[in-house]
């Protein structure tokens, strides 16, 4: 190969990988707009109030762990704290973990919020081992033995009152309906900025005001990025089964799972979570041989992530450049590393040939290269 044909050849690949690029997004967005043309009702899904009517079969048997990291988050985390007081599940039937990194004010904060949450169990690191995941790790390993569910969300977040009923409730219809096994809901956690008009200490996420800041540049384009990924992307993989990736804002897992699999170390457990859950077979095999009930003849299938938009939760939003160039770095930095390291792992592994096109074509893999 000579000199010259170098970068000809160079060029050829990278125009069949945009070409490939630009008709999967415009695959994506067809799969999408006739998803929602023809029964998706997205517009109830921004109601709390309309969960329980979509999923009214709540199941009290199974427990619940509702997990969360924290790290010097003072200025948010009783927002949330207040929307965990107000939830709505059997109060025997869940707990809350928090793991806390911070060095302000956010551990005396949460330890007042344990006197007043009964199954609030508050634990401080005196480090950040191994970053977010390290400290979802720490409790992974509190939760409670009886525990079916794990919930993940971010600390910024304000969870509705029916949150546990309707994932709990996905699950579900899922185990009565998809003829593959779920292991993971993906919720939709919606970046706003939110105030309460209302000075009750008492007052329920419901009586909270969502207010989107519109007058700031930079929130809009994360809401418009957000919302691209969340209902175009999301919704057509869903829709294709295609591999979909887990956010840390909010998903719920089965705690068999999750404890199988645990959070890695890097900058990005959420996406080292998701290959790990789509290539760790082994693992995974090993504990269906365990649960044969939950097997369907013997096929394991693929869809292992539902994702479902009328989950959702609303957390807080960037409005400066500053630090969401920072947060994008570092996301795409863990990214990564996470692709680089499972490459091979992708090429070789028992799944799909299409959903090792998918991985690589995603916008995930696409901002790590």
């Amino acid at each position: 190969m000579t000199f010259d044909t170098v970068p000809i050849s160079f060029s050829l690949v990278l125009t069949i990988f945009l070409a490939l690029y630009v008709a999967r997004s415009a695959i994506f967005l067809l799969v999408a707009r006739n998803t929602i043309k023809s029964g998706a009702n997205l517009e109830t899904a921004y109601h709390c109030a309309a969960l329980d009517t979509q999923f009214n079969r709540t199941d009290y048997r199974h427990f619940v762990s509702v997990l969360i990291a924290s790290y010097n988050e003072q200025q948010v985390i009783d927002r949330l704290m207040k929307s965990c007081a107000a939830l709505t599940y059997n109060q025997n039937k869940f707990e809350i973990i928090v793991v806390d990194d911070s060095d302000d004010e956010t551990f005396h904060i949460l330890k007042n919020w344990e006197k007043k949450i009964q199954n609030l169990k508050v634990i401080h690191r005196s480090n950040r081992k191994a970053w977010k995941g390290g400290a979802l790790n720490v409790a992974l390993n509190n939760m409670n033995p009886k525990s079916s569910y794990a919930l993940i969300v971010d600390a910024d977040n304000i969870l509705p009152s029916r949150i546990l009923k309707s994932f709990v409730s996905r699950f579900n219809e899922c185990s009565l309906k998809e003829k593959n096994i779920v292991e993971v809901i993906q919720g939709y956690p919606i970046p706003t900025v939110y105030y309460n008009n209302n000075n009750d200490s008492n007052s329920k996420l419901d009586t909270f005001d969502q207010v989107g800041d519109y007058s700031n540049w930079v929130s809009k384009a994360i809401d418009f990025r957000l919302a691209k990924r969340n209902l175009i992307e999301f919704i057509a993989k869903d829709k294709l089964s295609l591999p979909i990736q887990i956010t840390s804002s909010l998903f719920m897992m089965r705690s068999e799972v999750i404890k199988l699999l645990g959070f890695s170390g890097d900058l990005t457990e959420d996406w080292d979570l998701t290959l790990d859950l789509y290539l760790s077979t082994d693992g995974i095999l090993l504990y269906y041989t365990n649960c044969r009930d939950r097997l369907q003849g013997n096929n394991i299938g693929t869809r292992k992530v539902l994702y479902d938009p009328a989950l959702m939760s609303y957390s807080s939003t960037i409005t400066k450049f500053r630090a969401y160039f920072r947060q994008r770095m570092r996301v795409s930095e863990g990214h990564t590393r996470g692709f680089r390291k499972n490459i091979i792992n992708i090429l070789t592994c028992n799944i799909r040939v299409k959903d090792k096109l998918s991985s690589f074509l995603s916008d995930y893999s696409i901002q790590s290269s």
